[in-house]
Order: C-alpha cells, then sequence, then structure tokens
C-alpha cells in the first residue's frame, strides 16, 4: 500500500521536487530503429550521448496505481531524422496514457494495426492515447521538448514490438532544414 503524496511540477521546465528516478536512454538505444543504421552507427564511433532521459515517480507497479513520469527529449538528428523516443506498445493491450506537453515542439506518432496518425505537440497540448495504439515522440524543435505522462502503472511497455513492426511513419528535417516531413516508412 502506498500513502497519498505531493510532488511539485515546476510548470516552465519540468522538473519534480523531489527529485524522481531517473531512466537515461543514449543513442545506442536506438539501434534498430532508425532510419540510416550505418549513419547511426559513424555518430556512436564519435560517443553516445544522451537522447533522452525520463523522470518518474517510484510508485508500485500494481493494479489501480498511476505512473506519473516527465520526458526530457533533447534536440537533434541522426542525419535528417529527428531525436525520437524508442515507442512503445503497452503490454497490457487495455491500458490508454495521456501527455502533457511542457515546453518545446514535438510530434507524436501513434499505430493501431495499419492506421498511424501524427499530433503536433507543444505546450499546454493535452494527448489522449487509447489503448492499444503504440506511440513515438518525436523532438522537431531546436530546444529540448518536455512532457508529462500519466498512465497505469501496470501497462508495461513492449518496446521489441516496435523494434519489429516499425511504427509505420517516420519524422525528417526538410530539405530547408526547417519544419518536418512525415514520411512512410
Amino acid at each position: 500500500m502506498i500513502d497519498p503524496f505531493v510532488v511539485r511540477l515546476d510548470l516552465e521546465e519540468g522538473i519534480l521536487t523531489p527529485l524522481p528516478e531517473r531512466v537515461v536512454r543514449r543513442l545506442s538505444d536506438l539501434r534498430g530503429l532508425v532510419y540510416d543504421e550505418e549513419l547511426l552507427a559513424r555518430e556512436l564511433a564519435r560517443g553516445d550521448p544522451i537522447i533522452y532521459e525520463v523522470r518518474k515517480l517510484a510508485i508500485p507497479q500494481k493494479q489501480g496505481q498511476l505512473f506519473v513520469n516527465v520526458t526530457f527529449l533533447k534536440a537533434g538528428k541522426i542525419g535528417k531524422e529527428y531525436y525520437f523516443t524508442k515507442g512503445h506498445f503497452h503490454i497490457n493491450e487495455k491500458a490508454a496514457e495521456v501527455y502533457l506537453g511542457l515546453r518545446g515542439q514535438g510530434v507524436l506518432l501513434l499505430r493501431r494495426g495499419t492506421d498511424t496518425r501524427v499530433i503536433e505537440m507543444d505546450r499546454g497540448t493535452l494527448i489522449y492515447i487509447p489503448p492499444g495504439w503504440g506511440h513515438r515522440t518525436i523532438n522537431v524543435s531546436q530546444e529540448t521538448l518536455v512532457f508529462l505522462s500519466v498512465y497505469p502503472a501496470d501497462a508495461g511497455h513492449n518496446y521489441e514490438r516496435v523494434r519489429s513492426e516499425g511504427m509505420g511513419l517516420r519524422v525528417f528535417a526538410t530539405a530547408k532544414g526547417k519544419g518536418y516531413e512525415i514520411v512512410n516508412s
């Protein structure tokens, strides 16, 4: 059992106080997910920078509990492909999720079967992700994209399904480098 508690969320910076657990994802974690694996290998030869981190509250992974996370997705590209989260489907396919944009600009890719959707995301955007939809977030701005997510603690993450099936779409910088374009993958 868990007792009620209070956490402060800085709405400008996305910082939770007291500081929660931290999960770090590096460039190497995107192996098998990027458009150009050879370019990724060349980038990794120069280093393995942090691409994003998730700060999550310590909540038991049990039915009835809710995970609350803040994700910080850095600005950058691998070639023309913008940095993105690994993306996932929920193991518990009855689990929904809510995102709230806090800072920056991004794109949320959603996929269920052959149906794909694209939702733009920025400060104040509240996105409801229904059960059964895989999702990946892409930073299309020059600053860190920060968003809050809330979902059932027993939802689980199926990253391998994204790796094997893909998300159906990719997000690239336009030829002039301003803006983005959505491309079928």
